[in-house]
């Protein structure tokens, strides 16, 4: 038999003003004694494609319509060089080596619906810009799994950065295995990417990343719903519209208008000052 490891839950590490995550916490601790009495969760093939010619992606698409999720790798010349897309927990295409007319029926299939990142100020949404233009992003409703969260629970820490020395640009990776682990079934998989010595591999990798977005985003969503209705409000008020426009604002920055900012921060400091001498 093998050795077997107990790692405390990462609710219980949380201070006691995360109701929400105590109750995920009851929750996994329910899904042991399921699993103690003999159940497993349903294992549903995974239905993965690669796509190759400009139509493929369209039509496949079109076949399957509503919500998707969105991943983006680069190759060796820090280019795209596959995107995913999931549109259920266990369905995913991969465009891989994407030219102009592959990424124009991709972003034509996209168009109008849900699409979800799991971190908005990674690559994906910098792309959609770039690619699709600002009119693509009015029409679309762009999700950030990691927002969505943190709009549930406000300690969460979104960035889940794993940069290191001559790491990768982006983040998000442990934050989304961290949601991963309370919101699918799914074994952690990111290290499967280091591990990808071929294409076809890292494709799958890929594949794997959009669905436990696709999945993570749909299971917590239904959470929020129950558990958060006014964050929840909150979050479609407020985060949902303003990504697109703070990705774009880290880009090609925000104008200010100088004069009037040097006559506002003065102001400010007489307004410290005397409230420094009031006290």
């Amino acid at each position: 038999m093998p050795d077997l490891y107990l790692m405390e839950h990462p609710a219980a590490l949380l201070p006691a003003r995360s109701p929400e995550l105590r109750d995920l916490m009851g929750l996994d601790l329910r899904r042991v004694a399921r699993l103690a009495t003999g159940w497993r969760p349903p294992v549903v093939p995974d239905q993965f494609s690669v796509l190759l010619e400009p139509q493929a992606i369209g039509q496949w698409l079109a076949a399957r319509p509503g919500r998707a999720a969105v991943d983006i790798e680069l190759g060796p010349d820090r280019q795209p060089d596959m995107v995913g897309v999931a549109t259920g927990p266990a369905e995913a295409a991969i465009l891989a080596l994407p030219n102009p007319v592959s990424l124009a029926a991709l972003m034509d299939g996209l168009r109008g619906r849900e699409v979800v990142v799991h971190y908005g100020e990674g690559l994906e949404v910098e792309w959609f810009l770039e690619v699709g233009g600002l009119g693509w992003v009015v029409d679309t409703t762009i999700h950030d799994l990691h927002k969505l969260f943190h709009a549930l629970d406000p300690e969460y820490a979104s960035a889940g950065r794993d940069k290191g020395p001559g790491g990768k640009r982006g983040g998000g990776s442990g934050a989304l295995a961290f949601i991963q682990s309370l919101y699918s079934w799914r074994p952690y998989h990111k290290h499967l990417l280091r591990l990808a010595t071929t294409f076809a591999q890292k494709a799958h990798y890929c594949m794997l990343d959009c669905v436990v977005e696709w999945e993570c985003f749909t299971n917590l969503l239904k959470h929020i719903e129950r558990a958060a209705p006014r964050s929840l409000e909150a979050y479609r008020r407020d985060a949902v519209p303003l990504l697109p426009i703070m990705v774009q604002m880290s880009l090609k920055g925000l104008r200010v208008d100088t004069e009037r900012f040097a006559e506002r921060k003065a102001g400010l400091a007489l307004e410290v000052g005397s409230m420094g001498e009031a006290l």
